[in-house]
């Protein structure tokens, strides 16, 4: 009839408990990938642990006339090829590189795995502690740390709030270290204990002669840090400035600032007053200078601010630049002189902005 409702009418209902959460899903897809780095590291240990070079490996042809089968086959032990070579022993080069890894082409691809696996577990699957097994493990393996995996430690320290683990790796364990990653560390875990753990023996002396120990090594840092929101509009590809440039990125030098830019500053940020320290540091000195004398086509000085400004756009954009990977690869292509230029023109981009921002 019409008008009449049908008998049945299927009643439909939302269960939220029956979905997975976005949360849910991205835990799976985080532990799906350190499985996926564990197995690489699984795989290239069993490799090393009997290891037969790849020429080795391919199985000699048999003679037809010593290739018995069927009933015949016990008579392999009487009836042997004289001309056949003798199987190739494998060798653990697990226990025989353990502690020169780098030696050995295999072993730098375990170290290459085994670092791989320690960021991800830090970055992607938060489980810093095991990082810092396997970020020790690296160091074990490779005591000269040709991968430079203790600066890669020492953030995961400094994300953890080791103050005194990032602090015995600056000092102690690589003294020697003169990166501007190594050295600004130093400066941030002083500023870290006098301003906001308060710790016995710190003071505010200390924290400023540690950032003027920094400045001698990078001064260019400092600009990158106070004027971070300038840099993240101004500079792209930084995912991509040490594939393109690597050992020709000077230590010292704006591209080094750049690197620090990607990799460091955003710790800066996420701390409250590091940035406005380092601001007034640079309001009370003005002998420093944004460029090299080789890029000084600009005015000498651009003083700094003392309350930079915080522009949660800007700092967006900064995750985004540091985080996109979808972007088009603009930079692929280029010769080194080539990037070396795009990456310096950018920096001073950046800082022509921040001069025009404040004037």
């Amino acid at each position: 009839r019409k008008g009449t409702k049908s008998a049945y009418e299927h009643n439909h209902t939302y269960n939220p408990s029956a979905r997975e959460s976005d949360d849910r899903r991205l835990s799976q897809l985080r532990g799906m990938e350190i499985k996926r780095l564990q197995k690489s590291v699984e795989k290239q240990e069993r490799l090393m642990e009997e290891y037969i070079p790849a020429e080795q490996r391919k199985r000699k042809r048999v003679d037809p006339n010593y290739n018995l089968k069927g009933a015949a086959r016990p008579a392999l032990d009487f009836y042997k090829d004289p001309n056949a070579q003798p199987e190739v022993e494998p060798v653990d080069l697990l226990s025989k590189y353990d502690t020169c890894m780098w030696d050995h082409e295999e072993g730098r691809v375990l170290l290459s795995c085994l670092l791989e696996l320690a960021i991800g577990l830090h970055n992607i699957a938060e489980r810093s502690k095991e990082a810092v097994k396997v970020f020790e493990r690296i160091l074990r393996h490779d005591p000269d740390d040709h991968l430079l995996a203790r600066r890669a430690l020492l953030r995961c320290y400094m994300d953890m709030g080791w103050a005194a683990e990032a602090r015995q790796l600056v000092e102690v364990r690589f003294p020697s270290d003169t990166s501007a990653c190594f050295a600004y560390a130093g400066a941030f875990v002083e500023f870290v204990s006098f301003s906001l753990l308060q710790e016995e023996g710190s003071s505010k002396d200390l924290a400023d002669e540690a950032l003027k120990k920094a400045v001698k090594v990078n001064p260019y840092v400092v600009w990158v840090l106070v004027h971070h929101e300038y840099f993240a509009e101004a500079v792209d590809y930084l995912e991509d400035l040490e594939r393109c440039l690597g050992e020709s990125i000077s230590p010292g030098g704006p591209l080094e600032a750049l690197l620090f830019l990607y990799e460091d500053v955003a710790l800066w940020r996420e701390t409250e007053g590091s940035v406005e320290w380092v601001a007034e540091f640079a309001s009370s000195h003005p002998d420093l200078v944004p460029f090299p004398p080789s890029l000084d086509s600009t005015p000498a000085h651009v003083p700094a601010v003392e309350n930079p400004k915080e522009d949660s756009s800007s700092e967006q954009q900064l995750d985004n630049t540091s985080n996109n990977e979808d972007e088009s690869d603009d930079s692929s292509g280029m010769d080194e002189d080539e990037a070396t230029e795009m990456y310096l023109t950018m920096y001073k981009t950046a800082i022509e902005m921040a001069m025009d921002g404040m004037s």
